[in-house]
Formats: C-alpha cells, structure tokens, sequence
C-alpha cells in the first residue's frame, strides 16, 4: 500500500503465459514476470489464488528444455517451498529473461 493508503498496483508484465504446478492443483494458471516480482495466479480447489514472489527473494531458477513435464523450478532464498511447474508456451522467453536478470542465478538442466 502507498503512504496515502491506496493499493500499488504492479508494472505491466514483461512476460504472461500460462502455467501449472508439479503435484498441486491449480487450474487456468498464469505465470506472469514484472520488473520487481513473479506472479502466479489461477484456481484451486478453495477459489482463486494469487501469489507473488520478489525477485529479490529468488534465490535460484532451474529450466529444463522438456517437451513433457515440469520445466521450471523457482528457489527462494527466504527457504519458503519451491515453485516447481511448467510455463506451457514461450519458455525460451523466460530462459532468457533470467539469464539477462544479474539478481537471479539460472540453471539450465537437460
């Protein structure tokens, strides 16, 4: 909330795709990159969920070039549960928007 006590809203997206977890439910996923945070946002069995995640607090990302499967997993230096899922489309983009990122360190796995 800014000083004035109005909700700050997030820039717009660097990169959106759509997005499900490894072993939990989530359903109409995204995944979304902003300047400062990764939002990821849909449905599970309790309603609608968003959850965001500083950059800063991204400790590691592990990718994998996959055509099944999970092919990313976010570490969080906070030791709060990985996310571990898979982006279904323009992943590559994402490689190389952590790559570019220096707060980030990417593993790229095969």
């Amino acid at each position: 909330m800014s000083e004035s006590g109005e909700p700050v809203l997030s820039s717009s997206p660097v990169l959106s795709s759509s997005f499900t977890l490894e072993g939990r439910t989530l359903w109409f996923g995204t995944i979304e990159l902003h300047q400062e945070e990764v939002v990821i946002s849909g449905w599970t069995w309790t309603g609608p969920v968003t959850e965001r995640i500083d950059i800063e607090e991204i400790k590691k990302v592990e990718k994998w070039t996959v055509t099944l499967g999970p092919n990313i997993r976010l570490y969080r230096a906070n030791g709060k549960r990985p996310v571990f899922g898979r982006i279904h489309k323009e992943a590559k983009f994402w490689e190389l928007a952590f790559e570019k990122d220096d707060r980030v360190d990417l593993t790229l796995r095969h």
